[in-house]
């Protein structure tokens, strides 16, 4: 397709607060060196409108951008935390992880989830990778306000539809999305389980974090064999009933986009934290529930001890004060002990 020259003109940043455009302010002066190249990347990749304004999302891992586009339209600009973010190993393929995945679900499926557009590595211009994606309508539902109960259980029934969706496609390996689809992964659902806690008990001793090392390594280890129970990769959504991933119609309260689709993982669907504790209309919706087997009980201990320790490094390189370290290291203490005794 052929488009007209784009003229570029110093574009208006407004610095917004995570999923609230009332915070909104004007950075003056808008000195953003990326801007210029932000509007010939949206116009070399085919958008049949300008950028009208670029507005920066603070709150969030990654540096985001929120395009709005003359035609009244959206895109998201997604690119690297800043090279004095700390980031833990699995985050350091985020953005790889995420482009793969929305890859895959839109050559497999119909889902309320951004499009792809382009991703780049490593962008010799920006410096840095970046994923170029369409921005769902929709309002964050941590922002939304009290939900009635039967608003809150179509929510969440819908989400349980989506989540069944998700879980429906299977590879032959195991892991992250990016190393599966590119000839990598695991032979094994343990394997890969034990990958994924290893990387993050080795961030946790990088910066001298407080754990019991010896015991989660000892514990989850006693009871690993029951992780090769689980013998098809499934594409899990770990965080799907995230409330920050998860975008509402602000009038009818039903979901109109789903986020947050980096820490996909193909592995055992009943590792997401959707089946923690999880309500009896998303189990409708998916359409099952984990067995009530001592080996399910065991599995669901394991992924406790995982994302327990998540938890507590991540508040280590960076500091949050919600109490979430705390409560997290109770679920670790609590989910050794069962694990002790089993």
């Amino acid at each position: 397709m052929h488009l007209p020259p784009l003229t570029i003109s110093p574009l208006p940043i407004v610095k917004m607060s995570q999923g609230s455009s009332r915070s909104a302010h004007l950075l003056s002066p808008p000195v953003t060196p990326e801007l210029d190249y932000i509007s010939k990347l949206v116009l070399q990749h085919g958008r049949g409108a300008n950028v009208h304004r670029v507005e920066r999302l603070s709150g969030h891992l990654h540096r985001i951008y929120l395009l709005r586009m003359t035609d009244g339209s959206r895109l998201v600009l997604k690119m690297a935390p800043s090279t004095n973010v700390r980031l833990l190993r699995m985050e350091r393929q985020a953005l790889n992880a995420e482009a793969t995945t929305l890859e895959l679900l839109a050559s497999r499926l119909r889902m309320p989830v951004p499009t792809l557009i382009k991703f780049d590595p490593h962008d010799r211009s920006l410096g840095t990778s970046y994923s170029l994606q369409t921005c769902p309508g929709g309002v964050n539902m941590s922002n939304i306000g009290r939900l009635s109960t039967s608003e809150r259980a179509n929510i969440d029934r819908s989400l349980g539809t989506y989540f069944r969706h998700v879980s429906s496609l299977a590879a032959a390996r195991f892991g992250p999305p990016h190393l599966v689809f590119n000839g990598s992964g695991c032979d094994t659902w343990r394997e890969s389980f034990f990958q994924m806690l290893e990387m993050t008990l080795r961030d946790g001793e990088d910066v001298l974090v407080n754990l019991p090392y010896d015991s989660i390594r000892y514990y989850t280890q006693r009871h690993g064999h029951l992780l090769d129970q689980v013998t098809e990769a499934r594409l899990v959504l770990l965080g799907i009933t995230n409330e920050h991933n998860v975008l509402l119609d602000e009038r009818t309260r039903y979901v109109t986009g789903l986020l947050g689709l980096s820490d996909a993982v193909l592995g055992d669907p009943f590792m997401a934290t959707a089946f923690v504790n999880p309500s009896a209309a998303f189990l409708q919706g998916y359409g099952t529930s984990p067995s009530r087997t001592s080996s399910e009980a065991v599995r669901q201990l394991l992924y406790r001890v995982y994302r327990a320790v998540v938890a507590v490094v991540k508040h280590y390189y960076r500091p949050r004060s919600d109490g979430m370290e705390l409560q997290a290291r109770r679920e670790l203490t609590d989910a050794l002990r069962q694990l002790a005794t089993t």
